[in-house]
Parts: structure tokens; sequence; C-alpha cells
């Protein structure tokens, strides 16, 4: 997940809910880190 917004990491945290194993990229390898951060910062 790379860009900015919340859609896909409130995605991801429905996913982590239902027992998903989930993965976000670190920011020093993002282009744009926005998406993984707000993953990240929501629990998912």
């Amino acid at each position: 997940m790379t860009g900015m917004g919340k859609d896909g990491a409130a995605g991801m945290l429905e996913m982590h809910r239902a027992g998903a194993y989930n993965f976000a990229q670190d920011e020093e390898s993002c282009v744009i880190f926005g998406m993984p951060r707000e993953a990240i910062a929501m629990g998912g």
C-alpha cells in the first residue's frame, strides 16, 4: 500500500480484526508513507 488516505488502512484494520496477518512497508523504503502510517496508527 502506498499513497495517502485512510481507505486502505481501514480495510486492513477490518482484516486484522477478522484474524488476518497484515504487514506494512517501513517508511525508509516507501515513496509515500501516508497509507502505511495510517494502517499502523489505526492498529491494522
